[in-house]
């Protein structure tokens, strides 16, 4: 009877244990932040490790190639480039393996961007958004994304001129009506298929539905910078105190205002500013 009595004592203990486990590590696990990463034609490419989100695969950037492997170092995929092809944006999507790579490719006919979706679970190649006929030099600069309505926005910059295209799971393809072509940064809500972005003439930040309405949200004294937005669709603004250079960060309430979240010891500049998932602020 008494062994009977310790065997159930252990077996209800392993169960305990067992459902800690999968509570701490499992559901309660917290949201990683995507991996993403800007290149520029001067700096050409990153030979970095750029891991996905759970460090399952991770990707090698080069001149000629993106190559992804899996953590035990496996080459699973490989993206070659053509001739005078150059990469200008990779990222990883957040809690999913797939990449996604923004190609520039200049002809006499003008200049093709390309967002390529790269799954390296899977040997099939997915629609690319592809947009031709843009001035010399254009490039994907910026993607901002939703993996609640698969949707996607694309930043477009040709010199000092910018514009944004919005594709979606039925790869649909279109120019979003935007009252500017001075766009800093973008980003859009999780829940809703709604676009932010920047005005770098103005200092202001406007949001934009999909069917067209659009409004200035950011507060009318000063001039600020979009800084992001969290899992809950908090927005975060900087307001600038010189040029590109914010000295205290503000988020919108659910009542539609902006109030203080953080004062910074001094000036940084905006792309040195980083909100995570959770709305922690990094400062580099």
């Amino acid at each position: 009877m008494k062994n009977k009595f310790f065997l159930w004592l252990f077996c209800a203990l392993l169960i305990q244990v067992s459902v800690y486990l999968y509570l701490d590590r499992i559901l309660f696990a917290p949201e990683m932040d995507f991996s993403q990463e800007t290149i520029s034609k001067e700096s050409g490419s990153s030979a970095s490790k750029n891991y996905s989100y759970n460090k399952d695969y991770y990707a090698q950037i080069s001149e000629g190639s993106v190559k992804f492997y899996t953590k035990n170092q496996k080459l699973v995929q490989e993206v070659k480039l053509r001739d005078k092809e150059q990469i200008t944006y990779f990222s990883w999507l957040p809690q999913r393996n797939l990449a996604l790579i923004g190609l520039s490719y200049e002809t006499r006919g003008g200049t093709t961007v390309t967002l390529k979706p790269v799954n390296p679970e899977l040997d099939s190649h997915p629609a690319n958004p592809k947009i031709a006929g843009l001035g010399k030099g254009a490039q994907i600069v910026d993607v901002t994304y939703s993996t609640q309505t698969n949707v996607i926005y694309m930043l477009v910059k040709s010199g000092k001129n910018a514009s944004v295209f919005r594709t979606d799971a039925n790869n649909n393809l279109e120019q979003m009506d935007l009252s500017t072509t001075h766009i800093g940064r973008i980003d859009n809500l999780h829940n809703d298929d709604i676009l932010l972005y920047d005005n770098t003439d103005t200092g202001q930040i406007h949001w934009v539905s999909r069917h067209g309405s659009s409004k200035i949200i950011s507060p009318e004294n000063g001039k600020f910078a979009l800084l992001g937005v969290d899992e809950h669709d908090n927005i975060y603004i900087g307001k600038l105190a010189e040029t590109e250079k914010i000295s205290e960060i503000y988020i919108q309430k659910s009542n539609g205002f902006f109030v203080l979240y953080k004062k910074l010891d001094y000036a940084y500049p905006v792309d040195a500013v980083k909100i995570t998932a959770d709305g922690n602020v990094i400062l580099s």
